[in-house]
């Protein structure tokens, strides 16, 4: 077949010289080299993206799980503190403070310190990472340690109260000062929560326990103060019949002694005692004790002169009951 046959161009099989290899390959590289460009940056751009979303996704997943640990700690303060309010509802009185026994306001104030600290611990295994809801961590913490201290100096007056230690209204300002400082921390917080993160409010109440725990006190105080003033009058009546009866010894005047000597006592009583050889030089009554509505006990000290004109003290103790309405002495001795 001859080459006409085959088409209309040369066919040359002389061998491709290593210049024009050279050229070839120097007008192909720029071309390759842009593909190649081309191809890096939109897999670095890929990359990044994806790294982007990921590291997006992540964080905001993180995020939901932070808010909601918020969520669960806050609700548990909502109970703690309702618990605590309705406890306190329940108290009448002062002394009603002092009982401990369960679903006693005591009890229930020492299980919402507990809970206190526990939500106090988880918030701060949370407060380190960065979410739209860690500046409600941070006002919840202070609120929390406002909370707990509040708590704690109303353990310590229901302490005080309990062992008589308390002798004046004043004792409880700082108590008020704790409970402005907690209810400033609340403010705050709800104020910082902008996205609404806590759904549930506080009891009301839980402001309140303050001002009403100032009444219970003071109200405690003034009891104390009128019946201080009547054991004080009581105690006057006692130590006057002591004196008295002191008075006819030291007078060795028998007869005035039984004016005030119980019927028993009276009938145990030797007329001879004042015929003892010491004489009486003075009594002095150094303490007096209401041990109930018809009982008192007096210490006092007695000193006496020996016929050698030497000098004794005895102390003594008489005891004085309440008989047809007239305090007698039932007993004296040396003790």
């Amino acid at each position: 077949m001859k080459d006409t046959d085959m088409g209309d161009f040369d066919h040359n099989d002389a061998p491709v010289s290593e210049d024009e290899i050279a050229r070839l390959q120097q007008a192909n590289s720029p071309r390759t080299m842009g593909v190649m460009l081309t191809v890096f940056v939109a897999a670095l751009v890929i990359m990044i993206g994806g790294l982007a979303a990921y590291y997006y996704y992540n964080i905001r997943q993180q995020g939901s799980g932070h808010e909601q640990t918020i969520r669960d700690n806050w609700d548990e303060i909502v109970v703690t503190t309702t618990n605590l309010t309705n406890s306190f509802n329940q108290v009448t009185d002062f002394n009603t403070l002092f009982e401990d026994t369960k679903g006693s306001f005591q009890k229930t104030l020492s299980d919402s310190s507990r809970d206190l600290k526990d939500v106090s611990y988880n918030l701060q295994s949370i407060s380190g990472y960065a979410f739209s809801g860690n500046q409600v961590i941070s006002k919840m913490t202070i609120f929390i340690e406002a909370y707990i201290d509040y708590l704690r100096e109303l353990q310590s007056i229901i302490d005080n109260g309990e062992n008589g230690l308390i002798e004046d209204i004043n004792e409880l300002d700082d108590l008020v000062q704790l409970s402005k400082d907690m209810n400033e921390g609340y403010d705050k917080l709800l104020i910082a929560d902008k996205t609404k993160i806590i759904e549930s409010s506080l009891p009301s109440e839980l402001f309140e326990i303050a001002d009403d725990t100032q009444e219970l006190i003071q109200k405690y105080l003034d009891n104390k103060k009128e019946q201080g003033e009547a054991d004080d009058a009581l105690k006057a009546v006692v130590q006057e019949v002591a004196n008295k009866f002191m008075q006819a010894y030291m007078s060795k005047d028998a007869d005035s002694m039984m004016m005030y000597l119980t019927l028993q006592a009276k009938s145990e009583f030797n007329k001879g005692v004042v015929e003892e050889a010491t004489e009486i030089k003075s009594f002095e009554i150094t303490d007096t004790r209401k041990l109930s509505d018809i009982r008192m006990e007096l210490d006092a000290k007695i000193k006496k002169e020996t016929p050698d004109k030497g000098s004794i003290t005895e102390k003594s103790r008489f005891v004085i009951l309440l008989q047809d309405e007239q305090w007698r002495i039932d007993s004296w001795k040396i003790v």
